[in-house]
């Protein structure tokens, strides 16, 4: 069992085993959540915009309306 120490400002260093198996690095954000007596820390993953790229790559922009599609084109057309 990993340990840590409140300080007088109510803080905690979090235990280099813990930033380590969690991947946490300086200026990293972690979120608590708390149930009853216990608290659970997991880390905040931060996603740029490259993760997003292709995400919806191949799906319809309104599924099922095909048809209205097709007339507003055909509108569009003449």
């Amino acid at each position: 069992m990993i340990t840590a120490t409140i300080t007088a400002k109510a803080q905690i260093t979090l235990p280099k085993a813990v930033r380590d198996a969690l991947g946490l690095k300086k200026g990293h954000q972690v979120v608590f959540l708390v149930e009853g007596e216990r608290a659970y820390l997991h880390p905040v993953r931060k996603r740029g915009l490259k993760a997003l790229q292709g995400i919806a790559a191949g799906l319809e922009p309104f599924p099922g309306r095909e048809a209205e599609r097709k007339a507003a084109r055909s509108a569009a057309a003449s």
